[in-house]
């Protein structure tokens, strides 16, 4: 989905247009906003690199790229889940799984 395409996204907009521009709206803080900047971006404004083995655009610097190359064609699995047998590509699946199937605590709280 093209967030910035739909009306939410118009919407968001919006609301970051007003955020800039001094206007006070207590349902949106600075954080959201910096959140939300880069999926509000046309396509042409994100930083992308471009995989050397896929050509795949990658959203992102250099070691998003590393990261896409490592997980995808050296399919290495550097995060070992603390309860089980299971591997991940990805430290978020990693922190996901381990939520869900264990309910572990976040980590760094």
């Amino acid at each position: 989905d093209n967030v910035a395409g739909s009306s939410r996204g118009t919407e968001l907009k919006s609301l970051m247009d007003n955020k800039a521009g001094g206007a006070s709206n207590p349902m949106v803080s600075s954080s959201t906003i910096s959140y939300l900047a880069p999926a509000l971006q046309s396509p042409s404004k994100k930083k992308t690199k471009t995989c050397p083995i896929c050509k795949k655009d990658i959203i992102g610097g250099p070691s998003d790229v590393t990261r896409h190359v490592n997980a995808v064609h050296l399919k290495m699995k550097s995060y070992k889940c603390s309860f089980c047998d299971k591997d991940f590509s990805y430290k978020s699946n990693w922190i996901a799984h381990e939520a869900r199937m264990h309910k572990a605590v976040k980590r760094g709280q």
